[in-house]
């Protein structure tokens, strides 16, 4: 008898966390939109916009190199590595709706020369996703 009630205790316990997940689950937001034309058929010499709504400006790292070990130190949370990666890198500024020209497509990862305001001239890495055809 005792054995029969513990396996009902576990039955029921186990719905109950089941049906606490699917609530969670149900009420979560799908997955995020971008805009349209945002990153998709990208390609060298095209000339886009930088597209990161929210955010006026914000700096990209000009060495490949750096862009990847970013990428990677944030993957993994690495603190320290997003730090010394940080400090060891050249930055250009970009700001949302600026335009600029496509120069290497590597991926989900784009070098851009940028074609107006103070930075003019420079390049960068950013992704796909943060450019509007």
């Amino acid at each position: 008898m005792r054995r029969g009630r513990f396996w009902g205790l576990a039955v029921l316990v186990a719905a109950w966390w089941l049906a606490i997940g699917a609530v969670v689950v149900s009420t979560l937001a799908g997955p995020a939109v971008s805009a349209p034309g945002a990153g998709r058929g990208v390609r060298v010499g095209d000339v886009a916009r930088i597209n990161q709504p929210g955010i006026p400006s914000w700096p990209i790292p000009v060495d490949r190199t750096a862009f990847d070990t970013l990428r990677r130190a944030y993957r993994e949370s690495d603190e320290h590595a997003i730090e010394r990666a940080s400090q060891e890198t050249a930055w250009v500024l970009v700001q949302h709706g600026q335009a600029v020209r496509v120069e290497a497509v590597d991926g989900d990862a784009v070098e851009v020369t940028i074609l107006e305001g103070a930075e003019a001239g420079r390049h960068g890495w950013l992704l796909t996703r943060h450019l509007m055809l």
